[in-house]
C-alpha cells in the first residue's frame, strides 16, 4: 500500500486542490444533475473527472444515488483512513489526546475541550 506522500506527489494541483476543498467543507458532499460537487452551502469548482481520480487513487469514493438504487445523484466523500490519519494529527479531534487515566482505576475519562 502506499504512503500518504507517495498519494500525493502522483496527483496533479487540481486534484490537490479539489481533495483540499473536500476535507476543509467536512470531508462529505452531495452532487447536483449537473454533476458539480456541493458542501457547507458551496459548490467546488472542479469536474466530475478530477474527483474520479481522486476515487482511484484512493482518497475519496462515491456513495448514494442511482449506481446504489437510491434517489438522486450521489455524494462523495473522504476515505475514513485518511480522515483518521488526519485527525490524529489534531489534538481537537484526536480522542487518544483528549483522554486521561485516572490513577487508581486506571478508567478513562473524557476532557471536554472548549
Amino acid at each position: 500500500m502506499m504512503t500518504p506522500d507517495e498519494i500525493a506527489r502522483g496527483l496533479t494541483g487540481a486534484q490537490r486542490a479539489a481533495f483540499k476543498w473536500l476535507k476543509e467543507h467536512g470531508g462529505d458532499a452531495c452532487f447536483d444533475k449537473h454533476g458539480v460537487a456541493f458542501a457547507m452551502g458551496e459548490t467546488a469548482e472542479t469536474t466530475r473527472t478530477v474527483w474520479n481520480a481522486l476515487e482511484k487513487a484512493g482518497l475519496i469514493y462515491f456513495y448514494g444515488g442511482k449506481r446504489d438504487g437510491g434517489k438522486g445523484y450521489g455524494r462523495l466523500a473522504v476515505r475514513k483512513i485518511i480522515q483518521e490519519q488526519n485527525n490524529a494529527d489534531d489534538p481537537r479531534t484526536d480522542i487518544r489526546a483528549s483522554c486521561r487515566r485516572n490513577d487508581s482505576r486506571g478508567a478513562v475519562r473524557l476532557d471536554r475541550q472548549g
